[in-house]
């Protein structure tokens, strides 16, 4: 392990098979994974439809029990016109799961614009992790609620989260 904790940002909404991704590299990276979920306690809309705890509760049911130990979920609210608000609580909140001397890592992927967040935290080590194949979860999330067959949006999720949209 190159780091103490790795720092993993994120909506999932849903919990896709590139997010699994990234946690998956990121537990190769630390000893710990802090999951910050965004848009938390957001009114429920087409874009963000589950709560923090239910997108908890999608992204454990995709991971094995012998890495659960190894994350701890901190949910993030949104601060629609102060990036430097957002930033000062991603930065509290990181600080107060951590030790002084753990060494952080930010692991993401680098999509689009909305990707610039990975920039803003230079007293963290960054770690870029290329995806493979074409996952959004913006059109998971429009063929799931178009009431469309699974067949068009679960081969993107993890069983786990199949299974929970399935019963939702």
């Amino acid at each position: 392990m190159t780091h103490d904790v790795a720092v993993l940002i994120g909506r999932f909404q849903p919990f896709h098979r590139a997010h699994l991704h990234l946690v998956e590299s990121a537990l190769q990276k630390a000893d710990r994974l802090l999951i910050l979920l965004g848009s938390h306690r957001c009114a429920p809309d087409t874009r963000n439809p589950w709560s923090s705890d239910e997108r908890q509760e999608m992204i454990r049911s995709a991971l094995p029990e012998s890495v659960q130990e190894r994350i701890d979920f901190i949910p993030l609210r949104d601060y629609l016109y102060s990036d430097n608000l957002w930033l000062a609580e991603v930065q509290q909140k990181v600080l107060g799961a951590t030790d002084e001397a753990d060494r952080i890592l930010l692991v993401g992927h680098r999509k689009d614009r909305s990707s610039y967040y990975l920039e803003l935290f230079p007293q963290w080590d960054r770690e870029d992790i290329a995806i493979q194949g074409d996952i959004h979860s913006t059109s998971i999330r429009e063929a799931f609620f178009r009431g469309a067959e699974a067949s068009e949006w679960a081969q993107h999720l993890p069983e786990g989260v199949q299974a929970f949209l399935v019963n939702y």
